[in-house]
């Protein structure tokens, strides 16, 4: 059950925040996305997340993030 349940998501992030129509790579998923290498701080009540500065894929990342938050509205 939780294996089912984490290869949707991974679906999911795919075709909902990336945006891919077509054959997904599940580990490159979850080594570009998912197991990011971030650190999570409070400051001023809101928290934040701090990415390395020279990461590849900040800027994918970031659009996929406000496609996914956008959905929640």
């Amino acid at each position: 059950m939780p294996a089912s349940i984490a290869h949707n998501l991974v679906r999911w992030i795919g075709a909902l925040g990336l945006e891919i129509t077509g054959p997904l790579v599940a580990k490159t998923i979850r080594r570009k996305f998912i197991a990011l290498p971030g650190r999570l701080t409070n400051h001023s009540r809101a928290r934040q997340l701090h990415l390395p500065t020279n990461w590849p894929w900040a800027a994918q990342w970031s659009n996929c993030f406000a496609r996914l938050v956008r959905l929640q509205t």
